[in-house]
């Protein structure tokens, strides 16, 4: 029979055992480095060239008088678009990454470094997407363009930074570029649709209000031509300042709306740029920094854990199988008792029968 385990041994892995692991197969853990090293480095440095051009923007403010009129025709019961209420720095964030942004960009065609002078492809053709349509292929390169971008808004700010990371530095200037161009068309014709409703709300009711102000005007004439002499009659007096309030707030109401309806006719036709950009869209001198030393550092981490990890454990399977070998010969051992025993126990049977 085995004996039992001296009370001094101890039960698990010391530190010091585990060093002594370590130092036994050091070669090995050595040889798993270098090759989690080599192939770090073999992967970033066949990887191609990336090329980011960054470029930010910010939101221009519209002019107060169409959201006024916007309140106005709320309270008023009427429904008037208003695409400015959640027009924040988030929204245009969303907005770059939205089917209506991005399915335009990639049908657009551009120049790059790789195509000859004068000629241009959309960026189906430039990511050589698959698919078995057009549209799936169209839904794949906006997933790649979508990748390739970094949208990032500054709350404090209200600055929108745009980066575009592709592997022709040509393209990514000319993709950023477009990217700027078709948020502003899209806000810009958002914003003509507005102001195209507002006009027309606008319109309206200029119209109600003059006729509302020329019913005042007939009531002060038709008052006045009735009552010559109404100074001498406090009754009369009274009765013509109040025709007289009515005419005076309803011209100043035509007034003010006159002058928003020239306001909105101007919003209609602006074709003015809705965004400023800050820095502007350049190609890039020199291509992104592949990170290789900080890549071969995580490496020397992760292939000296990993091949520690193996050492430890096959450092335990071969005390699992010594372990095992000693359990076997006590096996063998009180079997064979066992035989010994049960055959005495028969001999003793035959005898006394």
């Amino acid at each position: 029979m085995t004996e039992p385990r001296s009370p001094s041994e101890p039960d698990g892995l010391s530190l010091l055992s585990l060093a002594n692991v370590a130092l036994r197969h050091r070669w090995f853990v050595i040889r798993v480095i270098l090759l989690a090293m080599v192939g770090t480095a073999a992967v970033v440095l066949l990887r191609p060239n990336r090329y980011t051009v960054d470029s930010t923007f910010r939101l221009q403010t519209r002019d107060k008088t169409l959201s006024t009129l916007t309140g106005l025709a709320t309270q008023l019961g009427l429904s008037v678009p208003n695409t400015d209420a959640d027009q924040t720095p988030a929204f245009y964030v969303d907005l770059l990454r939205s089917r209506e942004i991005l399915g335009e960009a990639v049908t657009h065609r551009y120049p790059s470094s790789a195509l000859p002078r004068d000629s241009t492809e959309d960026l189906i053709a430039s990511f050589k997407t698959t698919g078995a349509s057009r549209g799936i292929r169209r839904d794949r390169a906006m997933e790649k363009l979508s990748d390739a971008m970094t949208v990032i808004a500054s709350a404090r700010t209200g600055v929108i930074s745009l980066s575009v990371t592709l592997r022709d530095p040509v393209l990514a200037q000319a993709v950023t570029q477009q990217l700027l161009d078709e948020l502003n068309t899209f806000n810009l014709e958002s914003r003509k649709t507005q102001a195209g409703a507002e006009r027309r709300f606008v319109e309206q009711r200029l119209d109600e209000l003059k006729d509302t102000l020329r019913s005042a005007e007939d009531r002060l004439q038709a008052f006045l031509q009735r009552n010559r002499d109404y100074e001498n009659s406090p009754q009369l007096s009274f009765e013509q300042q109040r025709l007289l309030r009515d005419v005076t707030m309803q011209q100043t109401m035509v007034t003010g709306l006159a002058q928003s309806f020239e306001q909105a006719r101007i919003e209609e036709v602006r074709d003015t740029p809705v965004i400023t950009v800050i820095d502007k869209p350049e190609v890039p001198v020199q291509r992104d920094s592949r990170g290789l030393i900080k890549k071969e550092i995580v490496a020397l981490l992760l292939g000296g854990a990993l091949g520690l990890g193996i050492a430890f454990l096959r450092e335990g399977a071969a005390r699992n199988g010594r372990s095992g070998s000693e359990e076997l010969a006590e096996f063998r051992e009180l079997r064979q008792q066992a035989l010994a025993e049960l055959k005495l126990r028969r001999k003793i049977r035959r005898e006394s029968a």
